[in-house]
Parts: structure tokens; C-alpha cells; sequence
């Protein structure tokens, strides 16, 4: 019987289950790896997938523990029954092909707010130092100060890095946003490849990354989306997203 080598454990999740709590812990997926590790041996290793409207679903109703490693430790363990589960079923021998390509997305933004709206903003969350109160704050000051700035020039597009590593039937794709799940399964469908796994958060951490449809909703990501920088993305910047790494896929499949 041939023992394994390693294991690849890709689910998105939020690893916020132990709340603000001051221990060092990997917080659910750490009790998920090493349960994996003690009963099939090897090295597991765990991608976060598409995570950014995705939270851990704890006992309590909340998606953030009460500041104790405990409830990591309990969010993990249900992990870790899944893992093992499928871990018994699925056995696949990999290719040993593998390629690596990195490419750039570009991804369109939005024109500057106007001035004098900046203006009216920046007093209205005046003195806000916590959260999303704090982020809206620090945007329009952002704003306000580009047209202070006299070497400001609107930009039409943000490049970000991307990487692809692909191992036979299996891609791996890389970003530094918190992509939200739609993203991830819409690029999983339409791949080239049989597998397509991206792994957020990567190579940077650059916010959440919505999809168009959530605008209306509003809420907590939404808003964190819509005060990136100073010409924040497009509201259908996923549609840019999945279509560029789509292609991005095809290119290393081809070579």
C-alpha cells in the first residue's frame, strides 16, 4: 500500500473563530491539518479558497469566536470530520507536469468622487476611529487630499499579479483579495482545467473583492470594496476578474 505524500486541503472560510484572543493558533484549520496528518500521515496543506462572504458558522450564531482559542478548537474539530471523510473516499495520483505562470489583471476603477462630495463626507465621519466608520473616514480624507495633490492624475486601471501553477489536471490560482465565493465557482466551472482551486489572500492582501450583484445589498464588505484606495474598482470589476484569469488558464494550458 503506497502511503501519501501530501495532502491539499482547499475550502474557503474565514479563520476568525477564535475571536480577538491574544494565544498564537492557526485558529480551524490548524486542528483540521494535524487531524489529517496524525490519520493518513504526510504533510497537509490547507489553501483558503474564495472567503470573503464566507465565516465560520459557530455554535453561537456568530462568525467570530469569544475571544478564545476554545472555539477554534470546536469550529476545527467539525472541520476536521469532514477532511478525514473525504480524505478516506478521494485517492489521486497527481501528474508530475508542472508549469508555472505568472500574468497581471487588469482591473478597471472608478472615476474620482467629487470634491466637494469628499468634503461633505469627510465631515460627516469626523472623528470615526473604529472600523468601517474609521475606513469611510480615511477614504474621503484619501480623496480630499488627490485634489490637494497637483500631481494627481486619474488612473483607468489597477494592475494586480497573478499566479498559476498547474500539476496536471490541478491549477492553483493565486490572489491577494478576499474574493467572494461566486467568483471562485464561476472560475472553477468555465476552466480548462478539471480542477481550479484559487488560493486567496496571496501574494498581498488587498481587501475584499465583491461581486456586482452584492452592490444593492450593501453591508460590511461591500462598503470595504467601495472605499479602496482613491478610485475604487468598478462595480462589475468581477466580470474584468473571471474573464482575464480565464484566459490566463487557456494561455498555461495550451503551452
Amino acid at each position: 500500500r503506497e502511503e501519501p505524500v501530501a495532502h491539499l486541503i482547499h475550502y474557503g472560510c474565514h479563520g476568525t473563530s477564535a475571536g480577538v484572543n491574544h494565544e498564537l493558533t492557526r485558529d480551524w484549520a490548524g486542528v483540521m491539518i494535524d487531524a489529517v496528518e496524525s490519520k493518513f500521515g504526510g504533510i497537509a496543506a490547507y489553501l483558503n479558497g474564495t472567503e470573503g462572504d464566507v465565516g465560520p458558522r459557530l455554535p453561537s450564531g456568530r462568525t467570530t469566536g469569544n475571544n478564545h482559542v476554545r472555539d477554534a478548537v470546536a469550529h476545527g474539530q467539525i472541520a476536521a470530520s469532514d477532511a478525514l471523510r473525504i480524505c478516506a473516499q478521494e485517492r489521486r495520483k497527481m501528474a508530475s507536469c508542472l508549469a508555472l505562470s505568472n500574468g497581471i489583471v487588469e482591473i478597471p476603477v472608478q472615476k474620482r468622487i467629487p470634491k466637494e462630495v469628499a468634503e461633505e463626507m469627510a465631515k460627516k465621519f469626523a472623528g470615526h476611529t473604529v472600523n468601517l466608520n474609521a475606513r469611510k473616514r480615511a477614504y474621503y480624507e484619501r480623496v480630499l487630499a488627490s485634489y490637494e495633490n497637483p500631481d494627481y492624475e486619474e488612473i483607468s486601471s489597477i494592475s494586480v499579479e497573478q499566479t498559476i501553477i498547474a500539476l496536471g489536471d490541478l491549477a492553483i490560482v493565486t490572489t491577494p483579495f478576499e474574493m467572494f465565493s461566486k467568483i471562485g465557482m464561476e472560475i472553477a466551472k468555465k476552466s480548462p482545467y478539471t480542477y481550479t482551486l484559487i488560493a486567496s489572500i496571496t501574494n498581498g492582501s488587498s481587501g475584499y473583492f465583491i461581486t456586482a450583484d452584492q452592490v444593492a445589498f450593501g453591508g460590511y464588505e461591500v462598503e470595504m470594496f467601495l472605499t479602496r484606495g482613491v478610485q475604487p474598482f468598478v462595480l462589475d470589476a468581477d466580470v474584468h476578474y473571471i474573464n482575464q484569469t480565464l484566459n490566463h488558464l487557456a494561455r498555461v494550458k495550451g503551452e
